[in-house]
């Protein structure tokens, strides 16, 4: 894959170097990159899965705040940024079915189908936020309080939800 980068940018500067004049003829064109294999991502087993949605302790707000976030990036396939994006506005229905509106890579809408057991894990969360209005982060950290003393809940990291897998 370095060969393959550092070739890409000497082809581009002896292009470049054609256009301006500076060489009579592009001496890259007939240079092919060597091919890059990517091994597949590994998914989860069923034991692995299980294990990490029974991990949380469901008994406290952030123990039903994070099986329902592992439920959700388990049962769609979420991307971290579109689950730290959502908002508690954008569960909804669709269809008759339940489904969560994000965004996607590029800005793009997205709609995520959810399954019963997502929305029930969702619902069981937002229960116990009963502040919770439709322009509130879904998934939040630590409560922190401003000059007027009034709570404010803050998103949470990446870096919170890699240390809680991992």
């Amino acid at each position: 894959a370095t060969v393959a980068w550092k070739l890409c940018a000497v082809k581009q500067f002896l292009d470049f170097a054609h256009k301006r004049g500076h060489l009579s003829k592009n001496i890259g064109d007939g240079v092919k990159a060597p091919r890059v294999y990517q091994k597949e991502p590994e998914a989860l087993s069923i034991l692995e899965a299980r294990a990490l949605l029974n991990a949380p302790d469901r008994r406290t707000i952030k123990g039903k705040r994070d099986y329902a976030m592992l439920h959700l990036m388990l049962s769609t396939g979420v991307r971290l940024s579109e689950l730290l994006g959502a908002r508690v506005g954008d569960l909804g229905t669709k269809y008759n079915n339940p489904v969560l509106e994000v965004l996607g890579k590029g800005k793009k809408p997205r709609t995520l189908k959810l399954a019963g057991e997502v929305k029930e894990a969702l619902a069981d969360y937002l229960l116990s936020r009963k502040d919770a209005k439709k322009g509130d982060c879904l998934f939040v950290g630590a409560i922190k309080k401003d000059i007027l003393s009034e709570k404010l809940r803050t998103r949470m990291s990446p870096r919170a939800i890699q240390k809680m897998i991992g």
